[in-house]
């Protein structure tokens, strides 16, 4: 009994032997370095006083760090040195809009392309008043509703030129119409003046 034991054991070990032989060894592992960006906060409570268009420091944080690591004895020492520094500041900037200034400003300077300001500033005195951005608006929206009913009259009149078989009266007409308006009416006009363009090619090609 004891010396089949043995044999079977003998076995054992190696059947063991050859499936570890067998398997193939694993791949050595590259070491890798994973990096982890780092971030600091800091806050600032005080008051300052800034200027129209200027700036002022609220603070600042300064961070340095120094290491050394030796190792070996003798001549065999080795020395390695690392050194961090790092800094973090706080800003503040002021500016002022002022709505009314930006309207006085762009008023007096479409005034100064008029030619009025330099007779106002030889005789010292502000003989017109500023307009406002509202009534600016309002005397554009008047022009362009005055061109638009011209718009439409001489549109009427360009029909009936051309009703009454007067072409060059009605392309005349139908031209004062495009340079005056900017809607339906240009583009009918342009369309007619095509048309009238086309009807004298044909008439001259049948002669």
């Amino acid at each position: 009994m004891r010396r089949l034991f043995s044999i079977s054991a003998a076995a054992v070990v190696l059947m063991a032997a050859s499936v570890a032989l067998g398997q193939a060894q694993p791949p050595p592992q590259v070491p890798t370095t994973v990096q982890l960006p780092t971030f600091s906060f800091f806050t600032v409570q005080t008051t300052v006083s800034v200027p129209d268009g200027g700036g002022a420091s609220l603070g600042g944080i300064g961070r340095a760090g120094d290491r050394s690591t030796t190792r070996g004895i003798g001549p065999l020492k080795n020395r390695g040195l690392a050194s961090t520094r790092g800094a973090s500041s706080m800003t503040v900037h002021a500016r002022i809009i002022d709505n009314h200034e930006l309207d006085e400003a762009v008023l007096a300077q479409a005034d100064a392309k008029r030619g009025s300001t330099a007779g106002q500033a030889s005789s010292g005195t502000n003989t017109q008043p500023f307009e406002s951005v509202a009534a600016i608006r309002e005397r554009n929206a008047v022009a362009v509703a005055q061109k638009t009913s011209e718009a439409a009259e001489y549109f009427a009149k360009a029909q009936k030129a051309e009703a009454d078989g007067k072409a060059g009266a009605a392309k005349i007409y139908y031209q004062m119409v495009i340079r005056r308006d900017k809607g339906s009416l240009k583009e009918q006009a342009q369309t007619r003046l095509a048309a009238l363009a086309g009807g004298k090619a044909g008439s001259v090609a049948a002669r």
